[in-house]
């Protein structure tokens, strides 16, 4: 179940919680909802939590893909997986 949150609130959270811990919390610049993590094509908007790929035509959850592409961003720059 999906909830709408402050996005602003849930990372004040994460820096919190990671200074409690000495983790060190990595800021990422990418475009990882909007960016198609199989040919990195970016999507317009598109209502609903699954979009299809205009370029390539490949459905993807939101939150999956923003994954995805999060991941292989920090792969990418040598950050630890």
């Amino acid at each position: 179940m999906r909830q709408v949150a402050a996005v602003s609130e849930l990372r004040e959270w994460i820096g919190k919680q990671a200074v409690k811990t000495g983790a060190e919390v990595v800021a990422v610049s990418v475009k990882s909802s909007t960016t198609c993590h199989i040919c990195g094509e970016n999507v317009p908007y598109q209502k609903g939590l699954v979009w299809n790929c205009s370029s390539c035509g490949h459905p993807w959850d939101q939150d999956e893909n923003a994954a995805a592409n999060l991941m292989r961003a920090v792969q990418c720059d040598g950050y630890p997986s």
